[in-house]
């Protein structure tokens, strides 16, 4: 009955949608398409109302009583009015977790996509604004809790952005701050390399004024806004840092090299989760005699074929979704030519080791009354591998991290940090369609 009032109402049919609990764009589809729906479902309401309470049961059965409730709820105003406010308060969320849930997803695009939300709930007056408080508090509370520094120097060792995304009156975020995130980032990573300060400070200006190697042309500027616009292309951020970091040590090979770090880390297990869906298609019972090296080999084969592919213009993509621009992450299952298998006592060790050379940090007083104490203690503290102890001087939040008045603006740089938002609602659009299709695919042939 509904799918006949739908197709004289709209002249197709469209599939409700149910929502799974942990996911957020799951949510705003099925409050989507129920909206959609909504003359349907009242017209089908009103024509057919006796026929279906009928048949459920009796008229005194709980399954009467339920059927009548849904009808009152379609027939409700203020459930439909409710529901448009959940799903336009929704849809940011859905946005930004499909953004952050493709496979070459990398920390700058998270930190943007957290900016963009925390826009999106300051500055929409069709939002309710405990809702926008409870959003921005949830969204402060998340920022607080994560490592700033990889998320900030992803952003900057971005040549599309640099530092003109940050708030310029934030003094944290300016060329010479950042250089010192930059520096705490290397010490981090490269612990035993010797970290060339004078020069990597050298490096870090010319990068921030597009300078000598850094320059826009040198970085691929042009070519990276191609791809993004749809154009034809393979190359990456990683692969343009990795060209910079190749050669003997200087600041700048220093300030590539952690550039290329920064910019291969991808925080979501889409790809891992793609790399088992893989194996289990190639190593199935049937074919079982492979080796579990073996078969991860063979799908780490196929899985680059498929990026040349790709990339080649081969291949069409397996679905509509876009990403930022046609060239595909570089693969981060490549086999390891001489790796060794983790032993976990080796790393619980380290871990205590950390552990207890953080706890034996001492305090200014403790230095102070130590300092003429024994020299033996003194010779043997001496011996001890240098390690680094971070310690946060001043916290940099989400409200304070971006110039949010330019966000909505025409500066060129804003522009290209949204396209990658204009994209997620493209795939949001792109999802609601692959749910008719499934819907449709799963139709008996025959039914009405």
């Amino acid at each position: 009955m509904l799918r006949q009032c739908q197709r004289e109402e709209y002249g197709t049919i469209l599939a409700l949608i149910q929502p799974v609990i942990t996911r957020w764009t799951a949510h705003y589809c099925s409050a989507t398409r129920l909206l959609e729906t909504m003359k349907a479902l009242q017209v089908c309401a009103v024509r057919h109302e006796t026929e279906m309470l009928e048949s459920v049961g009796s008229a005194k059965s709980e399954e009467r009583k339920l059927g009548k409730e849904v009808f009152r709820t379609i027939r409700d105003p203020d459930f439909w009015s409710q529901l448009l406010i959940m799903q336009i308060s929704l849809r940011p969320l859905a946005v930004a977790a499909n953004i952050t849930q493709e496979a070459d997803t990398h920390l700058d695009d998270v930190l943007i996509a957290m900016c963009n939300l925390y826009y999106a709930y300051s500055h929409r007056n069709d939002i309710p604004k405990e809702i926008c408080a409870v959003a921005q508090d949830s969204l402060c509370t998340r920022w607080s809790k994560v490592d700033h520094d990889p998320f900030i120097g992803t952003i900057y060792v971005n040549p599309l952005y640099r530092y003109h995304l940050f708030n310029p009156n934030e003094p944290g975020l300016r060329p010479m701050s950042l250089y010192i995130i930059l520096k705490r980032l290397f010490l981090r990573f490269f612990p035993e390399d010797q970290f060339r300060a004078g020069e990597f400070m050298q490096a870090n200006a010319m990068y921030a004024d597009a300078k000598g190697p850094f320059s826009d042309e040198n970085m691929f500027v042009q070519e990276l806004l191609e791809q993004r616009r749809g154009g034809a292309g393979a190359i990456t951020l990683a692969q343009i840092w990795a060209n910079l970091a190749a050669g003997p040590v200087s600041g700048v090979q220093q300030y590539a090299k952690l550039a290329y770090r920064l910019v291969s880390i991808v925080p979501t297990s889409a790809g891992c989760e793609r790399l088992f869906s893989k194996m289990g298609i190639s190593h199935t019972k049937l074919r079982n005699r492979l080796t579990t090296p073996a078969a991860c080999k063979i799908v780490q084969l196929q899985m680059n074929l498929r990026l040349m592919h790709l990339r080649d213009g081969v291949n069409a993509p397996r679905s509509d979704h876009q990403r930022g621009s046609n060239a595909t992450a570089e693969s981060d299952t490549q086999p390891e030519d001489s790796g060794e298998e983790a032993d976990t006592r080796s790393v619980i060790a380290d871990l205590i080791e950390d552990v207890d050379a953080d706890q034996d940090v001492p305090d200014e007083d403790e230095a102070t009354t130590s300092a003429g104490g024994d020299t033996t203690n003194s010779q043997s503290c001496t011996q001890r591998l240098p390690r680094i102890v971070f310690r946060w001087t001043r916290e940099i939040t989400l409200a304070n991290i971006f110039d949010y008045d330019c966000l909505g603006g025409e500066k060129l740089v804003w522009k290209r940090a949204r396209s990658f938002w204009a994209v997620g609602v493209a795939n949001l659009k792109t999802e609601m369609t692959e749910y008719c299709l499934a819907e449709v695919n799963s139709e008996p042939a025959g039914s009405g």
